[in-house]
């Protein structure tokens, strides 16, 4: 039986900036020659960075970051923004303004004169920037609210839509490091709702200063600085910087006017794990599993016909934990070795939380477009496919 396909999202315009390049043409050329994308800073440019110096002499902090260059660069003249109002706003709003328009561009839209009512999907990581204000003291109150208006998620959205004159939804998805997936999902409900003809989904992370890490024994992040994703030697992941965004439109509109896709989204599905795991932090197999079955229900798909799947994981240990919720909804096989695609992008690109999730979900359709897996993304770096003890 033919699928229905009136319910597709067609992927129509991408843009983004990463660690170690300019654009995503440089992006994914790094990607392709296997290189990581990380930055080990010396300690004369972490101290003119503004980190303390009892931290830069801490041994155990670990100096590594995805180091986004001219984070601190904003064409604001473009986007009618005083010199004031560019320096107090957080550069994660800067960038993704930049971005937004940008992929509308891509998409073959007018950033200022588009036809379509289009809604904006914003998520961001924590202001540091506003947090360096506050502490530096010397905010009068006018400066305080213009400062709160310029770096709290809640105007985000809005302001993109404010000064790209975009008249649909603006609404600013946080929901911590699943933000812009969830961001994603949202936008894909408004297009089939008819809340908007056009959707744009950003996301951004830039820390600021960027650094390092303190490493803390049994946290997230790697005390080698490095992510070695299902590595016998995995030991956390390492932050980094970026903003990503992409654009999307309903596929029969898309196709009618012309567009050549990047990709299409066929369902989409959210979910909580609620307590029914180890911690708070802990990921859940039994809530993988519920949200991958309702979101291939929705896309009216077969789990077997998945050939490529992601992991956002950069911690896990060659025991194949994060794995176990996917296979089982897929057939229950463990992934093999020339079957399955079982990828994750942490090994390359830093997690920069917001960002990272549209810079991944870009990278699915990259080797459909351009017909060439991604290395550094493969995950049998040491310890071969993931063993069948660790898949239900």
């Amino acid at each position: 039986m033919t699928r229905d396909r009136s319910l597709d999202i067609a992927v129509t315009g991408v843009s983004g900036r990463f660690p170690g390049s300019r654009d995503l043409a440089e992006w994914w050329e790094a990607l392709v020659e296997g290189r990581v994308l990380t930055t080990r800073y010396d300690k004369r440019r972490l101290r003119e960075a503004g980190v303390p110096r009892s931290l830069v002499d801490d041994p155990e902090f670990v100096p590594v970051h995805g180091h986004l260059d001219d984070a601190d660069r904003f064409e604001n003249a473009l986007f009618r923004v005083s010199p004031r109002e560019a320096e107090m706003m957080d550069p994660q709003h800067r960038l993704m303004l930049e971005c937004a328009w940008a992929a509308l561009e891509d998409a073959a839209t007018s950033p200022l004169d588009t036809t379509l009512t289009t809604g904006v999907y914003a998520s961001a990581s924590g202001s540091g920037y506003l947090r360096a204000m506050l502490a530096g003291g010397g905010l009068d109150p006018m400066s305080l609210e213009d400062a709160i208006h310029g770096n709290e998620p809640d105007f985000m959205a809005s302001l993109i839509s404010y000064k790209l004159n975009l008249t649909g939804p603006a609404i600013a998805v946080q929901t911590a490091c699943s933000s812009s997936l969830v961001a994603l999902h949202t936008a894909v409900q408004a297009l089939l709702n008819g809340e908007c003809d056009q959707a744009l989904v950003v996301g951004a992370g830039v820390a600021h200063p960027q650094a390092g890490h303190l490493h803390v024994p049994g946290g997230i992040h790697s005390a080698a600085g490095a992510c070695r994703p299902f590595d016998e030697h995995a030991d956390g992941v390492v932050a980094g910087s970026g903003v990503a965004c992409v654009v999307l439109r309903r596929l029969e509109d898309a196709l009618a006017d012309g567009a050549e896709p990047y990709g299409v989204v066929l369902g989409t599905a959210v979910n909580n794990d609620g307590s029914a795991k180890a911690g708070y932090y802990a990921p859940s197999a039994d809530g993988q599993e519920t949200v991958i079955r309702s979101a291939l229900e929705a896309a009216d798909v077969d789990g077997a016909s998945i050939g490529y799947l992601v992991s956002w994981t950069g911690s896990s240990g060659p025991s194949g934990t994060g794995c176990s919720g996917p296979t089982h909804r897929m057939g229950g096989r463990p992934f093999t070795r020339g079957t399955d695609g079982l990828f994750s992008l942490a090994a390359s690109v830093p997690d920069h939380s917001p960002a990272r999730q549209p810079n991944a979900w870009r990278s699915h359709f990259s080797p459909f477009r351009w017909g060439q897996n991604n290395p550094s993304q493969t995950t049998w770096r040491r310890t071969g496919p993931v063993p069948a003890s660790a898949t239900p």
